[in-house]
């Protein structure tokens, strides 16, 4: 079956043997044998069909023991990391969100992967690429399940939590995703305790807000763009008009005239977190909110600091 599976060019015949080896795995005789095979099964995922290396996957996962899972769990990184290349997969946001998914069961079962899973997948939070999946998955882009995944790991693996949330923070000002950017202040507001932790993360929140108050600084930034276009013009640098000769597709000359500026007012993009309050998510508003009162709250309960340190990281927070 295996062999025939690998083989053959048809994906009905692949999803035929491939319903025939879930139905074999099912029998105790024969799901220690299956286990053994799992490697060789995992040269399906080259198959281009979407719906063949979504049934591989779940078999996959169903034969993972403590034998093979570490070397399943390499090849499905190394399979994550093709679908971020410029090599081109048949549904490439649905594939990733399948591997991602297939990730975070392996981490789950086996826990002494997961300081090896988690790294990886958070180089995915700032994934924007939606599925076109239908049913509850419609919509949702890779870097969710990565985020959920994520707060798993942080209540299971605590020794870890440290270097976890150093590298959300490092991934933070690239999230671009609303639920995304919300789970992940949950998580921060959650886990940052230390004093350490929190002035990082405060110093973190502050570049993503940007020039603060939000308000003032944007209508001082409006009134300077309108400034500097409006010096621009005084110096000559009125739009000119370009006419341009072409070939039309039957053979004819035509003219085509083209309205040019010289003065060219670039602006600096905004940070994620604040485009998203500007664009009013009120959710990410709340979320960050209550971030900032929670690592508040315990810098207070931290008796290692001074009272001026207290004062100032309230001060800010508020």
């Amino acid at each position: 079956y295996v062999d025939l599976i690998i083989k053959e060019s048809d994906n009905n015949v692949k999803l035929i043997v491939l319903d025939r080896l879930t139905a074999l795995k099912d029998n105790p005789k024969h799901e220690r044998v299956l286990q053994n095979l799992a490697m060789d099964i995992t040269r399906v995922l080259a198959t281009p069909s979407l719906e063949v290396r979504r049934k591989t996957l779940m078999l996959l996962q169903q034969l993972a023991t403590t034998r093979n899972a570490s070397d399943l769990v390499v090849v499905l990184q190394k399979e994550l990391m093709k679908t971020n290349s410029t090599e081109e997969f048949e549904k490439n946001a649905e594939y990733r969100q399948l591997l991602v998914r297939a990730l975070h069961e392996f981490g789950g079962r086996f826990s002494d992967l997961a300081a090896v899973i988690v790294p990886q997948l958070m180089e995915f939070l700032c994934d924007e690429e939606s599925s076109s999946a239908t049913g509850n998955d419609k919509g949702k882009s890779a870097s969710m399940d990565v985020i959920l995944f994520v707060r798993e790991a942080f209540e299971k693996l605590p020794d870890l939590r440290s270097e976890m949330l150093d590298s959300l923070l490092t991934n933070f000002l690239s999230i671009k995703d609303e639920e995304v950017c919300r789970a992940t202040l949950w998580i921060i507001g959650e886990y940052a305790r230390s004093a350490d932790s929190i002035k990082g993360a405060m110093e973190k929140l502050r570049e993503a807000l940007g020039a603060l108050p939000i308000v003032a600084s944007e209508l001082s930034e409006a009134a300077a763009a309108e400034a500097a276009a409006l010096a621009a013009e005084a110096e000559g640098n009125e739009p000119t008009v370009v006419t341009k000769t072409r070939i039309t597709a039957d053979g004819t000359y035509a003219t085509e005239s083209v309205y040019t500026s010289k003065a060219k007012h670039e602006q600096a993009e905004k940070p994620s977190l604040r485009k998203m309050l500007l664009e009013g998510s009120y959710f990410v508003a709340a979320a960050m909110s209550t971030t900032l009162t929670k690592m508040a709250l315990w810098f207070q309960q931290d008796e290692t600091v001074s009272t001026a340190e207290r004062n100032t990281i309230t001060a800010e927070a508020m």
